[in-house]
Formats: C-alpha cells, structure tokens, sequence
C-alpha cells in the first residue's frame, strides 16, 4: 500500500472537495472511499476524520442515509480511539440533524445532548459549531413543541451575534418571533 505524505493527502482531499463542489457527487465518492486507505495512519489522521466527513455530505445529498450515519459513527469510533473529541461532537450533531430531518425525534435528542455536552465540557461554548448545534437542538425542540425552544434560539443568536454571523441571527430572531406569536396566542 502506497503512503501518501501530509502534502500529497492534502491535495487528495482538496481534489475530493473539488468534485463535491461540482455536484460530481459520484466521482467524489469513489474517490474518497478509494483514498481512506492511504490516509489510515496516526500521521494523517486529521485527513481521514475530514475524508469520512467528506462520505457522509455527500451520502447525505443523494439521500443514502444509512451509508451516512455510518460514515458519521466511523468518525465517532475514530474520534474515541485519537480523543478528538471536536471531531466528535461535530459527528453526533450532524447524525441528529438527520435524524430530525427523519423524524427520529428521541435518537435526534440524545445525539444534540451528547453533542453539547461535549462542546460545554471542552469550553467550545462561542464556537460556531455550539451555536449550530444549538440550532438543530432548537429546531427539533420547535417540532416537540417544548418549552426550552425560547432559550435555545436565545443562546444560539448570542452566539451568532458575537461572531457576526448576520444569516444565523435572523434565522434566530425570525423563530423567536415566531414563538412569541405562538405564545401570545395560547395565552389569549
């Protein structure tokens, strides 16, 4: 098996994000299923977590689901064995977007707790990556129709707010609004 240097992975991957951006959803893939492994070594770890999460966008995309989530569990499992526990987190969260996008209200739950969680316990807290886990927890907590939907949304403006992300702070403020007519009228 040929090893590949750091360089070489990086080119690989930069040409897998290539064919994505394309929307050669299929080349991109085998593509990125034939380079896992060259990039499966402790040197070049970091470009099999991004490969893995490469898989399972575009599995997303052309509505393999299954192939996905465990694309998603893979970067879970690798994330335990090198304790990149970022990499965890952004795995659990993307697995209960699709779980919510599915339905699967209870298993989506659990994946946004275990995700937040382990963005509190590492103090990632103002990172983009809370504040969209925030997000997806809040949306899912909107089709629940729960009571801490208010406060999520708030949380996560906060942070949208404080990194200038103009799109997630309207997004934020359109649900409170929201939430607030809905309110306003149960309590009539």
């Amino acid at each position: 098996m040929k090893k590949l240097t750091p360089d070489q992975a990086k080119e690989l991957v930069g040409e897998i994000k290539r064919l994505k951006q394309l929307n050669e959803l299929s080349k991109a893939r085998k593509l990125g299923l034939e380079s896992l492994s060259l990039v499966k070594n402790d040197e070049l770890v970091d470009f099999y977590f991004q490969i893995l999460n490469i898989l399972a966008q575009i599995e997303r995309r052309q509505n393999q689901i299954e192939e996905s989530i465990n694309h998603y569990l893979d970067i879970v499992e690798l994330a335990k064995e090198y304790q990149s526990h970022l990499w965890q987190a952004h795995a659990f969260r993307h697995i209960a977007d699709i779980k919510t996008e599915h339905d699967s209200l209870e298993q989506a739950e659990m994946y946004y707790e275990k995700t937040i969680a382990i963005y509190q316990r590492f103090g990632e807290t103002e990172s983009l990556s809370y504040a969209n886990s925030l997000r997806g927890y809040a949306l899912l907590k909107t089709k629940q129709r729960n009571e801490m939907v208010k406060d999520l949304w708030q949380q996560a403006e906060n942070i949208y707010r404080s990194l200038d992300i103009k799109e997630g702070v309207e997004e934020c403020r359109q649900q409170l609004e929201h939430i607030e007519l809905i309110m306003g009228k149960t309590n009539d």
